[in-house]
């Protein structure tokens, strides 16, 4: 819980306390005299009201304590306007209800626990982070069958790209919303539709609307250092996911001095929104028969794309991605996939050969072998699994992404891994949602601390030294 949160959820649940002793005590007044609210009362009132205020202005309001602020009015009401003419005369019945009070007190503290806030884990890098979103339109590609079929897209129709680029800088402005939108309740209202669609679940849509809140250390549009001969890396996602669902991951990347490129791809990603308020959403379940590498090839083409409108001399309408573009090695190119992004990022790495390092999570490998494009690239890999998929015996018949692995991508230079305890979306920050997300099909059972300090470990170490001179994490577990 965020700090404000936390005090005035803290002296709201004392100032329900105390009242119900007042309550008591004044029903068991052999006197049957009003003894009415103190000064201490009245202090701890007025300190939980002004808690209130900075908490609404600097963090904002969720509907799970909508009953605190509910009984925090009530009760200030009661005591500096009504005083003692509320319920004067019926003074065992005020005690039974501030008693019951307590109970949808303690629910919606509770529920404020159980759904926080989300926090994505800082970044830890010597720099600070700035943060550029781009609309990126490609004139000379159009909207391929499979991206169309998985969306609302129109097959032939010029393709457009929403990217971030995550960078350091020295610049601090203030933290930014984890989604850029203008209803920041889109993404996970659409994740909660996704789950409820695929997993016959009957979740509200709008019960995490208040991760609308979440902030993370990046600030807009702020002046890069531009260091020559700065790698570039470029994360790819999976489907159907969003470029910002990893990006506790990539602005860690960018504090340790990376310029990092995050891509949606239209179509294959959950939404994606244009800066004119068009929005391109997934359809849940659809399958594309055999049209898999179709799609992680037209993702690598996306990649390509991007690289190619960096490594152009044309003038940018963002200055500062020109500065950006300057400082970019584009000798040293890191693609970072997950899922169905980590076989685009193998198609890529094969096609373009242009990678330095490559790194796999939870790489859904499989189509990339179906023939129709050369898998077959040289430079430092690893390849990082959840339990779910190092255990998932699948058909007899069909080999796992682990047996893909063994069979087909490793070579001399890459490294096998799988975490314990880990699910799918574990490389995201899905962990951050709940503390229970661990039992739930958002997370396996470890930490959402412990596997994001495996999985952005691995990360570092590979950009930077192209090898994994380190692997002694808790949970992580190697091939031999």
């Amino acid at each position: 819980m965020r700090l404000f949160e936390t005090l005035l959820v803290s002296s709201v649940l004392l100032v329900a306390i105390v009242q119900m002793v007042s309550s008591f005590k004044e029903w068991r007044n052999k006197e049957n005299r009003y003894i009415g609210s103190n000064s201490p009362q009245n202090l701890l009132l007025i300190v939980s009201f002004v808690l209130f205020v900075i908490h609404f202005f600097l963090e904002g309001i969720r509907w799970q304590l909508y009953y605190l602020y509910a009984y925090l009015i009530f009760a200030l009401i009661v005591t500096f306007l009504l005083k003692k003419t509320l319920l004067k005369n019926w003074k065992g019945l005020r005690t039974f209800i501030e008693f019951l009070n307590l109970f949808p007190l303690m629910i919606s503290i509770f529920l404020s626990w159980v759904l926080p806030v989300p926090k994505l884990i800082e970044p830890v890098g010597e720099y600070n982070v700035g943060r550029i979103e781009k609309h990126l339109i490609l004139e000379d590609r159009v909207n391929g069958e499979a991206f169309s079929l998985l969306s609302n897209l129109e097959e032939n129709t010029n393709r457009e790209l929403m990217i971030t680029f995550w960078y350091p800088t020295y610049e601090k402005k203030k933290d930014t919303s984890w989604f850029l939108l203008e209803d920041k309740t889109t993404p996970t209202r659409l994740v909660i539709n996704y789950l409820n669609k695929n997993f016959g679940l009957t979740m509200p849509v709008n019960s995490l609307n208040h991760a609308k809140l979440t902030k993370v250390k990046a600030s807009l549009d702020v002046n890069p250092i531009v260091n020559p001969d700065t790698p570039l890396v470029v994360y790819t996602h999976g489907w159907p996911a969003h470029r910002h669902f990893a990006a506790d991951q990539l602005i860690n990347l960018a504090s340790h001095g990376y310029i990092v490129v995050s891509i949606n791809h239209t179509g294959l990603s959950l939404f994606t929104e244009f800066p004119d308020g068009r929005r391109v959403d997934n359809i849940p379940g659809v399958q594309l028969d055999g049209k898999t590498s179709d799609l992680m090839f037209g993702m690598a083409e996306d990649i390509d794309s991007v690289v190619r409108y960096l490594k152009s001399d044309e003038v940018k309408e963002n200055n500062l991605i020109s500065e950006i573009s300057k400082a970019i090695d584009f000798n040293d190119i890191n693609v970072i996939g997950h899922s169905t992004g980590g076989g685009a990022g193998i198609l890529y790495c094969s096609i373009y050969q242009s990678c330095s390092s490559y790194m796999g999570h939870d790489t859904y490998g499989g189509p990339t072998l179906d023939g129709k494009y050369p898998v077959n690239f040289d430079a430092p890999a690893v390849y990082i699994y959840s339990e779910d998929w190092f255990d998932s015996s699948g058909d007899e018949s069909w080999p796992t992404e682990i047996d893909n692995y063994l069979n087909n991508f490793k070579n001399v230079n890459t490294y096998g891994y799988y975490i314990s305890d880990t699910g799918h979306y574990d490389f995201l920050a899905f962990g951050s949602l709940s503390p229970l997300a661990g039992r739930t099909i958002l997370k396996g059972p470890i930490s959402y601390e412990d596997s994001y300090k495996i999985v952005d470990g691995l990360n570092l170490q590979l950009i930077r030294d192209k090898k994994i001179t380190f692997d002694n994490y808790p949970y992580l577990n190697s091939f031999k």
